[in-house]
């Protein structure tokens, strides 16, 4: 009808990503205080550490390949979708094959190196497999903004895999062992028909001119896509051999808690890289600063919110034994907000096909965050929290230098986005000194609901259009 204001596409795909995650973060934390209470601090950081293993040999065993190949892969290759889509999954698969033989041949090596169970290991091959089939699949549908997939697809596999990790735990002694099973399954349940689907649809797992795109875009990203998986999970791995698998399971229930308003990051970021693409292909590069510092805000406004609650929230998810990282959130939750302005940055510069300067920020953050551990480890396992911040400021600063030369610094508002990023770091350290004091936190709990309502109203007007029909 003429006039009726509609919600953009994009808006509309954010907005129930946003959703989505939330529901997904929701029912993670919300049986994070039952696993804490009945594994042994040792098999919850094992747990962790196999997760933060997944995440970074998902990189290096794959060539990186994901959103971001299917992003500018479609681009390139509109009219070959589906051919695009398997050749992608074939050259990923080869890869972690490759590293599979090795692992397979030296499996006691690969035990010893990740500091696993032998068994352990084994799953990782497998777990990583059907990570990688889910994922691609799901970068396409969210480039073609298929919300209604992407939904369905990570709503389903999560809620089962937390199923069955509860009714597998009521029936044997849970385990590391016993949790890593349960999203092997619920994952496999998923993976397996959609790998089905892709190749009826193009069997040819070899292109030599998709092969070639995507070795020519990916390789120059791969260095970038471990130096970021490192910031996020090294961390991880250096408590576990510092200060053991106790001490990980309590970094591990303060990171969760920190990293919670990421849910609103994915959520955003799924609809949002698409998004700049194509709006800098157009020439819209200010259209792309305005709407992006006003997200940067309401992501902010989100940490803090947080933040309010976070002794509470803290004691509900884990039993006292585990409150000595507390420290930890604070920094971790106001990594967010760099987390998310980096993401618009190296959108920029995988849309110019920049991938090697992509490479060259985040391995600036991945050096300065390797630095910071070996330094402030051995004081406290809590300085790997203050190691991640510093980490991320400094790969962002680099991809912003970078961003503002190649893009005549349209894609960034730098002062705008610095306030908000130092008044919400001075927010975190004022809560911290609150902790034992609600009433305070409670009242700056209710300026950010009111500021996030002002920020989403006024964000409204970015995302609304009159419709020509």
């Amino acid at each position: 009808m003429k006039g009726k204001t509609e919600i953009r596409l994009p808006a509309k795909a954010g907005a129930w990503y946003v959703a989505a995650s939330l529901l997904i973060k929701l029912c993670g934390m919300a049986t994070t205080p039952y696993f804490t209470r009945v594994m042994s601090p040792d098999e919850y950081g094992t747990y962790s550490l196999y997760m933060s293993w997944i995440a970074m040999l998902s990189i290096l065993t794959t060539l990186g390949l994901g959103g971001s190949a299917i992003y500018r892969g479609m681009q390139k290759f509109d009219s070959e979708g589906n051919r695009l889509l398997s050749s992608t999954l074939g050259l990923a698969l080869c890869s972690l094959a490759v590293f599979s033989v090795t692992a397979l041949f030296f499996p006691f090596g690969a035990s010893n190196l990740l500091g696993l169970p032998k068994r352990l290991v084994y799953i990782l091959i497998f777990q990583i497999a059907f990570d990688t089939v889910i994922a691609l699949y799901l970068a396409r549908c969210r480039y073609l903004y298929g919300y209604r997939a992407v939904i369905a697809i990570n709503i389903g596999s999560a809620l089962l895999s937390l199923a069955l990790s509860l009714a597998l735990s009521r029936i044997y002694e849970p385990t590391a062992t016993l949790r890593a099973l349960a999203l092997l399954g619920s994952t496999a349940l998923f993976a397996i028909p959609i790998a089905i689907m892709v190749f009826l649809k193009d069997m040819r797992l070899f292109s030599r001119k998709i092969w070639g795109f995507l070795l020519r875009f990916n390789l120059p990203l791969l260095p970038h896509l471990l130096a970021c998986s490192l910031m996020s999970n090294l961390d991880k791995v250096m408590i576990s051999r510092v200060a053991g698998e106790k001490s990980l399971a309590s970094f591990s229930v303060a990171y969760s808690l920190g990293a919670g308003v990421n849910f609103v990051m994915v959520g955003l970021g799924s609809a949002l890289s698409p998004w700049i693409m194509r709006k800098i292909a157009q020439g819209a590069q200010k259209k792309v600063a305005q709407v992006s510092l006003k997200l940067t805000c309401l992501v902010a406004i989100g940490a803090v919110a947080i933040l309010t609650l976070a002794p509470e929230l803290f004691a509900l998810l884990a039993p006292s034994s585990y409150f000595s990282a507390l420290p930890s959130v604070y920094p971790i939750t106001i990594c967010s907000t760099v987390a998310f302005i980096s993401s618009v940055t190296a959108t920029g510069l995988i849309r110019a096909e920049r991938t090697a300067l992509l490479s060259l920020c985040s391995a600036v953050g991945a050096a300065v965050n390797i630095l910071l551990n070996f330094l402030l480890l051995p004081i406290s396992f809590n300085g790997a929290s203050l190691a991640h911040l510093l980490s991320a400021i400094a790969s962002m600063t680099v991809g912003i230098i970078i961003t503002r030369r190649l893009y005549n610094g349209s894609l960034i508002k730098v002062l705008p986005s610095a306030l908000i990023l130092a008044g919400s770091a001075l927010l975190a350290l004022a809560l911290y000194a609150l902790r034992a004091d609600i009433v305070p936190r409670v009242v700056i709990l209710a300026l950010m609901i009111l500021g996030g309502a002002i920020c989403l109203f006024d964000i409204k007007s970015d995302i609304t259009e009159k419709s020509a029909q």
